[in-house]
């Protein structure tokens, strides 16, 4: 999403100055929306995207980062080399 890369990274890599989301717990368990729609988080300076994206467009963001961590685990698990 346009606004989820500028701080956890492109294709959801982050840079390690915020969390890489492809290892989160919370994508496991509802939590993932208390922090992305409902600012749980927001004194550690993940703000509410409320204003912007609907519940609908935070499933489709934990959709993809799920996705890439797939990926993620098929490549260290093939043996490919490591892209983030």
């Amino acid at each position: 999403s346009r606004y989820c890369g500028s701080c956890h990274g492109d294709a959801a890599v982050a840079s390690g100055i915020t969390p890489d989301l492809r290892y989160s717990p919370l994508l496991a368990s509802d939590s993932f929306f208390d922090v992305v729609l409902g600012g749980a988080l927001k004194d550690n300076g993940m703000i509410s995207w409320t204003p912007v994206l609907s519940r609908d467009d935070a499933a489709a963001i934990r959709a993809y980062i799920i996705h890439r961590a797939h990926q993620t685990q098929a490549q260290k698990a093939a043996g490919e080399p490591w892209t983030g």
